[in-house]
């Protein structure tokens, strides 16, 4: 579990992803609590992996993907406003 949700998984597709393996609502429920879980660096995490949104190379690929970003981190699970969070930082370097 700490695995999905290092690699920038939002909660709901790991919930999903145990739900199809069969393990009972409530026990993925406890599972998912008993998580140090932070949505936001969870998104931070998966936008650097994928070079989206602030990880983007200038500024003008930045406005130009603006929603196709948000639509990425969005289907991956996370909020809209966590996106939107993201979507605003500042440009972050490429390290």
């Amino acid at each position: 579990m700490r695995f999905r949700i290092r690699t920038g998984t939002g909660r709901k597709p790991s919930a999903g992803k145990l739900q199809l393996k069969g393990i009972d609502e409530n026990m993925v429920d406890s599972l998912l609590k008993g998580q140090d879980y932070d949505e936001y660096e969870a998104a931070l995490h998966l936008a650097k992996k994928k070079r989206i949104g602030p990880f983007r190379a200038d500024e003008e690929s930045r406005r130009e993907n603006r929603q196709k970003d948000m639509g990425t981190l969005v289907r991956a699970g996370f909020g809209y406003d966590t996106a939107q969070k993201i979507m605003d930082l500042e440009t972050v370097g490429q390290s």
